[in-house]
């Protein structure tokens, strides 16, 4: 039976270009929510831009931009990523969009403060603008933002809105202490525990006009407009139609499946965000998944350095399944990981060019040239496993049979496992282990030599590779769609389990780096 699922990125800031650890978010988000689609799960897949702020308004009079100006040519980057990627998101919110955001952040600041959430007071604390949040003396690293080191902290004494969160902090531990709001990995959801037990604060919930001139003004109150708590963190709901009278969509979707977001925004989305919605009498997602920063070769990204890595100069040099792949299959999402041009280049050339890529070069060849393209057989009886492939990973393969039962017992099992996990990079190495399976079934049975004795044993052996291929086709349709598609347009595969009508490979799949 088909289930919803409802997935989302987190919001990128739209004040700059996006950057690669939103891309590698995207492509991460997108394998998750292609293979939900696969397995016929109703998905809708969320991501967007937010656009308010004091920082984006400084921003756009340094470029001496209108703020207008200034976001949508860097939400045209977004969606220019987006695409360059072939991400396959369903929604795209932006939080300055007064038809599609507004009403829905009114609405939950609505909610908040007839729940009696609200309070205002004048408050004098230290500002970072970098991350657009206030912080206690206590939080400092060396008198300075940890987040934004070097970043200059204001003094700003004003009178706000401020959200009851620490009304909430047993409630929002119980239920991630229980799994009912899932943090993963353990390690994150050990982090905000620890966060909880000291006790949540209450936060600031608007800013004077005067401070953020480009956002959304506070219901009732025009002289304070939305903190970044209520306007950004709300687009989950508000681009489900909340707070709008089309309410379709929020009740088909609504709670997220999954919330994808990075490391240094798990506060925000575990704890404000948690407490928001209890508040506003909102079910809670069911889970956050927090991924890790990318580094340049072993170093923190900075203008500085001179190592900040511009996505799109990589898929334009590249391609975007080349990027596609290194991103899933190289990086552990739930650690740091890091990019380099060599382990890149290394990666493509070891596991594309050399691996996949080669092997479906030498079964096409084989297929049309033993048998013109049409490979009749089945798997089950023809050309089973043989003693020379125990190398792959230590198994006893003969003992599995056939090629057929060897993928479906062990590799597809694998596969399900780390995608059910959010484990993408152990699920990529699960096709790259059955590559490397097929190349010793290749090496084993020698169907170069044994065309010349024994034709139909050749003829098992050619159709257990296409098979085969067949098989990681499907499992790489999420990670590398386009390649996925051309793999199973050349095999050919006519009727179940009766033969394939190969097509001709002109150029290779994964043409060397050299």
């Amino acid at each position: 039976m088909a289930e919803k699922f409802y997935i989302t990125t987190s919001i990128v800031y739209a004040n700059a270009k996006p950057h690669i650890g939103f891309a590698y978010e995207l492509v991460f988000a997108d394998i998750i929510a292609r293979y939900r689609r696969g397995k016929g799960d109703n998905t809708y897949f969320l991501t967007g831009t937010d656009e308010h702020g004091a920082k984006i308004a400084k921003a756009a009079q340094k470029k001496a931009l209108s703020i207008k100006a200034f976001v949508n040519e860097n939400t045209d980057s977004v969606e220019a990523l987006i695409k360059s990627l072939g991400v396959s998101n369903d929604g795209f919110i932006r939080t300055s969009d007064k038809k599609a955001h507004w009403s829905g952040a009114i609405k939950l600041w609505e909610k908040i403060e007839a729940k009696g959430d609200l309070y205002k007071k004048k408050y004098k604390g230290l500002y970072c603008l970098g991350d657009e949040a206030f912080h206690p003396e206590s939080a400092l690293l060396n008198g300075e933002c940890p987040d934004y080191p070097g970043q200059t902290l204001e003094v700003v004494e004003e009178e706000n809105y401020f959200f009851k969160l620490s009304n909430y902090t047993s409630e929002i531990k119980k239920k991630i202490e229980s799994g009912e709001l899932k943090i993963i990995p353990a390690s994150r959801k050990k982090e905000i525990i620890s966060l909880l037990d000291e006790g949540l604060s209450d936060v600031s919930f608007s800013r004077l006009e005067g401070a953020i001139p480009w956002g959304i003004p506070v219901p009732g109150d025009s002289s304070q407009m939305m903190y970044v708590w209520c306007d950004a963190l709300s687009n989950y709901v508000s681009a489900l139609g909340y707070g709008s009278s089309d309410k379709k969509m929020f009740k088909k979707y609504w709670p997220a499946d999954v919330h994808l977001i990075g490391k240094d925004i798990l506060r925000f989305h575990a704890a404000i965000w948690s407490g928001m919605l209890l508040s506003a009498g909102l079910p809670l997602p069911k889970s956050i998944i927090v991924h890790g920063f990318i580094t340049s070769d072993g170093k923190k990204m900075s203008k500085s350095l001179g190592n900040v890595i511009d996505p799109m100069a990589l898929i334009n040099e590249f391609g975007k399944d080349h990027f596609r792949y290194y991103f899933s299959s190289e990086i552990s999402p739930f650690e740091d990981g890091d990019f380099s041009r060599e382990k890149f280049i290394e990666s493509y050339n070891g596991n594309l060019a050399n691996g996949l890529g080669n092997l479906v070069s030498r079964v096409l060849k084989m297929s049309a040239l033993y048998f013109g393209g049409i490979v009749k057989g089945n798997t089950r009886d023809l050309a089973p496993l043989q003693d020379h492939m125990e190398t792959v990973s230590g198994e006893v393969l003969r003992e599995l049979g056939s090629v057929e039962n060897f993928i479906n017992s062990t590799i597809f099992q694998e596969y399900e496992r780390a995608m059910g996990a959010y484990e993408i990079h152990k699920a990529s190495h699960a096709i790259r282990r059955l590559v490397k399976a097929l190349d010793l079934y290749v090496s084993g049975y020698e169907p170069f030599k044994l065309i010349k004795t024994d034709r139909e044993k050749t003829e098992g052996v050619i159709f257990n590779l296409l098979f085969g291929l067949e098989k990681i086709s499907e499992m790489l349709m999420p990670f590398l769609p386009d390649t996925a598609l051309k793999i199973t347009e050349l095999i050919g595969r006519v009727g179940k389990n009766k033969e394939y009508h190969t097509g001709t490979l002109n150029t290779p799949i994964f043409p060397r780096i050299d």
